[in-house]
């Protein structure tokens, strides 16, 4: 009987050791993951604070970001407004200028009655002084203009505007940002919370350019999933690199070359369903609701409900522009029974103008129970009476749910607008880690309208919406932080590495 306890008992120490070798297995069980403390305070020091989801003065500062329309005599007319070109657009090489000045007087008309944005950017003091910077310089112009030519002209002078919607032609009227660095140079954090290099010299880090390192440090993942920090500096795009300088004590310093971190268009279909390491593995790349992703958006909604019991997802959206943020929010709602958001408050345009914007792009939408039938119905269901041209003004509280499978988010610098919705969301769930690059920016204005210019047959992308979320800030440019910056074509499989390591069972369970 001693032998057979004995024998038992060494099976059970066998077993056991096996397990902690192989590491958590991602399987159907109760026990709910979550990242252990250190990887958590990291992540947790990204977050909102939970006191900050709602601020009741919002809706009064947001307030002051409407234009107010005390007539709409020089609004164009629909028919002036809307109109998709049926096949090719039949663009023209050049413009006279005396052309482009009609056309210039027209871009600003739909910009003050279809641009929700506006207000926001300076009104009729910064817009109408473009309009007439422009027009100076097309009195000047004794000849025609290439269309090219023309269009960095009028970008040129909208130079104020940090909207990472609105667009012009092939330009896009915002600046965009990405991180700096160079992953080859790594750090580590010793017992006493110093930054030391992990060549070898443990050299403490003392500063860098001049500065407490911990703002030029970003947390990463190493190649075999461990926690590391690497130098970084977020910064308007740029042609070239640049060097920051580190001092360390004892009284070395070195020059350390730091490039942008690019991220790799990703193709494939709007949903795909994969696996990495034992975990479902969601890429996702789009979520505008054309006929093509139809299928694969619903896909996206509908696997989800099998996919709750999961301890571990790995969502996957990288290069997603965005599209219909309705799939997203049906996603959320499928696995949580619930909705985690930011504190958001936003207000439509109800113009003439954003009618005819609207109409342009739903017509490129297939999706019917996600597509309105009249723009004009669509936006005019809300009119706030008291503020000609705009709907009432929604806001609210932002949200903190749990979620019971542990969910990786892989993003890069090309996620933007619907997509962003997401990351915004699973922000405000308790069991999610972001990994890979800051997204675009998209996230100040929505709804998208479009429209043809009538002579130069340049097309123009203008937001009909104006959103804040969390607090006043415009992120557009700048977009969301990942809690781990690392390189996005590298992103999916050192998060799968990261996860081994660093997620433990909930304890507070």
């Amino acid at each position: 009987m001693k032998a057979r306890k004995t024998a038992h008992l060494v099976a059970a120490v066998c077993v056991t050791f096996a397990l902690l070798l192989a590491g958590p297995s991602w399987g159907r069980q109760n026990a709910r993951l979550v990242l252990e403390p250190t990887a958590r305070a990291i992540a947790q020091a990204n977050r909102r604070d939970a006191s900050q989801m709602y601020d009741a003065s919002m809706a009064t500062a947001f307030a002051r970001l409407l234009y107010s329309y005390c007539d709409f005599a020089d609004e164009l007319g629909r028919r002036e407004v809307g109109g998709v070109p049926v096949g090719s657009v039949n663009r023209p090489s050049t413009i006279s200028a005396e052309d482009a000045a009609w056309e210039v007087d027209w871009i600003f008309r739909v910009l003050k009655y279809g641009y929700a944005g506006y207000q926001c950017f300076g009104g009729d003091e910064a817009f109408l002084a473009a309009k007439g910077r422009i027009l100076q310089a097309l009195s000047t112009r004794s000849g025609d203009l290439p269309i090219e030519g023309y269009e960095s002209l009028i970008c040129d002078h909208l130079g104020f505007i940090q909207d990472g919607h609105l667009s012009l032609g092939r330009t896009r009227l915002c600046e965009f940002y990405s991180l700096f660095w160079n992953p080859e140079y790594e750090f580590g954090r010793d017992e006493d919370g110093f930054f030391v290099a992990s060549d070898g010299s443990l050299r403490r880090a003392a500063s860098i350019e001049g500065d407490d390192p911990c703002n030029y440090l970003k947390p990463s993942i190493s190649e075999t999933g461990d926690i590391i920090f690497v130098p970084g500096v977020i910064r308007p795009r740029l042609n070239a690199g640049f060097a920051i300088k580190v001092k360390y004590r004892g009284g070395y310093s070195e020059t350390i070359h730091l490039d942008q971190m690019v991220s790799t268009a990703q193709r494939g279909p709007a949903y795909e369903l994969g696996a990495i390491d034992d975990a479902p593995l969601l890429a996702c790349r789009s979520y505008g609701p054309s006929d093509a992703n139809l299928g694969g958006l619903n896909a996206f909604v509908d696997d989800v409900s099998r996919l709750r019991d999961e301890r571990v997802i790995i969502l996957d959206i990288r290069s997603n522009p965005g599209g219909s943020s309705q799939y997203p929010t049906a996603w959320l709602w499928r696995l949580m029974y619930q909705l985690p958001r930011a504190q958001q408050i936003y207000a439509n345009l109800t113009t003439e103008t954003a009618a005819a914007l609207l109409d342009s792009m739903l017509s490129s939408y297939s999706d019917e129970a996600q597509t309105p039938k009249d723009a004009a119905a669509f936006l005019r269901q809300d009119t706030d009476r008291s503020r000609p041209g705009w709907s009432s003004i929604h806001h609210a509280a932002g949200a903190i749910v749990g979620n019971q499978p542990f969910i990786a988010v892989i993003m890069d610098s090309l996620v933007a607008s619907a997509a962003e919705d997401l990351v915004l969301g699973l922000r405000h769930a308790d069991n999610v880690v972001f990994i890979g690059a800051n997204t675009r920016g998209a996230l100040a204005t929505g709804t998208v309208g479009t429209c043809w210019l009538p002579i130069s047959r340049l097309g123009m992308r203008v937001p009909v919406a104006l959103n804040r979320v969390e607090d006043m800030t415009n992120r557009d440019g700048l977009g969301l932080f990942p809690d781990f910056w690392v390189d996005p074509d590298h992103a999916v499989e050192r998060a799968a590495r990261f996860l081994r390591k660093h997620l433990v069972p909930d304890s507070s369970r």
